[in-house]
């Protein structure tokens, strides 16, 4: 849950998603998040991180954050996970 609202988490094999440069995509309207199955585990665990800030940006920050932002935040914050030993399974 972000924000009160429940998002479902769909693992996929999307060729789009791949054609478009991206490992996952998340959507408020629909409230999913897609995710790339056809990527490492780390790939996976930053592409989770990544599209749940976009959505704490979208419900928080009225969308203030660019993707600029949003990419290097998810980078670091999955490198302290990581370190930690924290993962997000497939």
């Amino acid at each position: 849950k972000v924000g009160g609202l429940t998002y479902r988490i769909k693992v996929v094999k999307d060729k789009q998603l791949l054609a478009d440069g991206a490992w996952g995509k998340a959507s408020g309207i629909t409230q999913t998040i897609l995710l790339e199955v056809d990527c490492s585990v780390e790939r996976f665990n930053q592409a989770f991180i990544h599209e749940t800030l976009h959505i704490v940006n979208s419900i928080y920050l009225t969308d203030r954050l660019k993707e600029e932002d949003i990419t290097p935040l998810a980078h670091g914050l999955h490198q302290v996970l990581e370190c930690i030993g924290v993962r997000f399974v497939k």
